[in-house]
């Protein structure tokens, strides 16, 4: 699995294989009371205090506290505050302090983590914390790391593990993430804490060092995946002890989610039953299926991860032709029809079936809204000639174990970037050099700023080849949504550009009277999601358009921003510093088209004071808010009609004169040789008086 920079600022859920629980250092009671020789929290500060030392990966460069390196056995304690409140100048609580802290193994085995809190203001202990563990194992930034423990759980303490490996791994700790908008005080305000961190090693040392396949049988003891092994090891001794026989490979099978390859000879078998006879289907084609005489050879049971097991499968293959999206889907099916899909990279003959389960990258057994139960899933970062992998089958029946068959089709729905402003980068702030993801607030702000919209720029290239003009179907716009404002669409507005990209004022905003105006719309508030090439997570958020446009190649600007039905205060913060994006420049400098409202006084240029770019990028990339357009090629261009030279649908006397007045010269060239001869002659004369086709 690819791991991904992390930015926390939501509710995590969910865990790798279950944790092993190992009996922590210190006992389960609720004590904030620091033990003698607790660490303290950076520089003690209190929550919202001058500057964080610990504010971890969502500061730039990540800042940590290092509570050293812990041996089995061993155990160490950290005392400090965490929690929601009133950040300098403003009113509400809006604000949350993380304590990220790093820590050091050089063995496997389990950390564990006892955390006791007490709110600051009343004494209480807090009902409800949240912790995170990531493993850093393999990894040399611990912001690269897996996170393998998150859950936000009621009690006090709060205690959590995860099985790691050598490493440096992370602890992070705060207040639930709910009931922090506007409260005065929120329910989960700054609270004392006292984190009791232990380190368990194996309980089967042969699990750190065996070479031997955990799905296979093999004569030695132990297997290659330390935490399975250790898992199973608990369960029988003798796969440790004596040789890892089939006993071992079935408890590695219920109780790690291992996933042993194998595809039946059933007759009648379709062509495609086996995953590695996958189907190939081209991008934007579809083909047809049949399941009813398909064997089982994908992942179920705790290898399947998804809602419900799937049976009687055949397989597909697809690639994207550019960077872009694909959406998979087999909408017209039978009635309980699934899909699993699995990423192959770029290669995909180097498949190995039995890897299917770490492959996976979606799965669905919902309702397209067409025919019967079929699914859909779409994959929404494709690069260029990444290689999909579709199984097609149907629902088992828990009570029968028979699962649905049938006829339907595969679609494979692709939309390419048809503009991208590339990565989002963070900012520094001139005065201090931190580095801050920084976003312009883009929405309704308040009575006097209910049109805060910024027009960026972008340009459609030349049309591809046998088309005329492009077909914009979705859009992506990276930002967040601010603290103490909930969003309920995401609207946008397209203008032309023209020469000297003026603002697009004029008319009503925005209108058919407006000479700039193209197309608007809103759409319901998109979740966002993570792009790890980005500096900051779950900022990605990507919309199908209320209604797909169709645009010439050329120069145009583009607006996004949050709204609200009810008026309230709706606001989305569009991430700036967009290396790829088409800066505007006048003699002044670098600039942005923001308004206020609109149309009136519309669009004004907009700098921005106190921030610049990384050291070495270009400063005039400062204000390229970051968003691609997705789409596809259309207005197909008619083939020209052979001999056809005055396009009145017929080869007849005026192609000929004007043939004959192109002798010698390329006019009047049929035949591809580049010159007007004979050839062209006898060509015309061939269809001389029919009418084109």
């Amino acid at each position: 699995m690819q791991n991904h920079r992390f930015t926390i600022c939501g509710a995590f859920m969910g865990t790798t294989l279950a944790a092993v629980i190992s009996t922590s250092a210190y006992g389960q009671m609720c004590d904030p009371t620091p033990p003698a020789g607790s660490l303290h929290q950076s520089d003690n500060d209190v929550c919202g205090g001058a500057g964080d030392a610990n504010g971890g990966c969502n500061y730039a460069p990540s800042l940590f506290q290092d509570l050293g390196h812990i041996s089995a056995g061993g155990s160490v304690a950290v005392d400090g505050t965490m929690g929601t409140f009133i950040p300098a100048g403003a009113a509400d609580y809006t604000s949350r302090d993380l304590d990220w802290f790093t820590i050091h193994t050089t063995e496997y085995g389990t950390i564990s983590c006892e955390l006791s809190t007490i709110d600051v203001a009343t004494g209480i202990e807090l009902a409800n914390t949240v912790m995170f563990i990531a493993n850093g194992e393999g990894v040399s930034d611990p912001c690269m790391a897996n996170f393998v423990y998150g859950q936000q759980v009621p009690g006090c303490p709060h205690v959590g593990s995860a099985f790691v490996g050598p490493g440096t791994h992370m602890v992070i700790v705060s207040t639930p993430f709910e009931d922090a908008d506007a409260l005065t005080p929120p329910i989960y305000a700054c609270a004392n804490y006292v984190a009791r961190i232990s380190f368990a090693g194996l309980n089967n040392p042969t699990c750190a060092a065996s070479v031997g396949d955990c799905a296979g049988l093999h004569g030695s003891t132990g297997c290659d995946w330390p935490e399975c092994c250790e898992v199973v090891c608990n369960f029988s001794a003798s796969c440790c002890d004596t040789a890892w026989d089939q006993i071992c490979v079935d408890l590695a099978e219920s109780e790690c989610g291992l996933f042993e390859y194998s595809c039946p000879d059933v007759a009648g078998a379709p062509g495609n039953d086996c995953a590695i006879m996958a189907q190939l289907v081209t991008a934007g084609g579809t083909a047809a299926f049949n399941t009813i005489s398909a064997s089982t050879d994908g992942p179920n049971g705790y290898a399947a991860e998804c809602a419900v097991d799937i049976g009687n499968d055949v397989w597909f293959i697809s690639s994207s032709p550019a960077a872009g999206q694909m959406t998979v889907n087999v909408c017209d099916a039978f009635a309980g029809a699934a899909i699993d899909v699995f990423y192959l990279g770029q290669d995909s003959s180097l498949l190995n079936p039995s890897d299917l389960r770490y492959l996976r990258i979606g799965c669905w057994n919902g309702n397209c809204g067409t025919v019967g139960n079929g699914a859909a899933v779409t994959i929404i970062d494709m690069g260029v000639n990444d290689h999909l992998l579709v199984r097609v089958g149907g629902v088992v029946d828990a009570a029968t174990g028979v699962a649905a068959s049938g006829a339907g089709t595969i679609g494979f729905e692709f939309l390419g970037v048809l503009f991208s402003t590339g990565v989002q980068k963070y900012v520094i702030a001139t005065a201090t050099g931190a580095g801050t993801n920084l976003g312009l607030s883009s929405g309704y702000l308040s009575a006097t700023s209910p049109k805060r919209w910024l027009a960026q720029a972008f340009v459609l290239p030349a049309a591809q080849d046998g088309f005329s003009k492009w077909t914009i179907s979705a859009a992506l716009a990276k930002g967040f949504m601010p603290a103490g404002v909930t969003n309920e669409f995401m609207s946008y507005h397209f203008w032309k550009r023209l020469a000297g990209n003026p603002a697009p004022n004029g008319g009503v905003a925005p209108g058919p009277t407006n000479s700039f105006w193209i197309a608007s719309g809103s759409v319901p508030y998109p979740v966002g999601f993570d792009d790890a090439n980005d500096g900051a997570a779950n900022a990605s958020h990507l919309f199908d358009l209320a209604a797909p446009i169709e645009l010439d190649p050329g120069n145009y600007y583009f607006t996004v921003y949050a709204s609200n039905s009810a008026g309230t205060a709706a606001n989305f913060a569009w991430f700036i510093y967009s290396p790829d994006g088409i800066n505007l420049v006048d003699a002044t400098g670098v600039f942005a088209w923001r308004s206020a409202n609109y149309p009136t006084p519309g669009f004004v240029r907009y700098t921005l004071a106190g921030y610049t770019v990384q050291p070495g990028d270009d400063p005039l990339d400062l204000f390229n808010c970051a968003f691609q357009l997705l789409g596809v090629p259309s207005s197909p261009v008619a083939a020209p009609c052979y001999g056809d030279f005055d396009g009145d649908g017929i080869r007849g006397g005026g192609d000929l004169a004007m043939m004959l007045g192109a002798w010698g010269s390329p006019g009047g060239d049929l035949d591809g040789n580049g010159t007007t001869d004979g050839g062209d002659l006898a060509g015309l004369l061939s269809v001389f008086n029919t009418a084109c086709p």
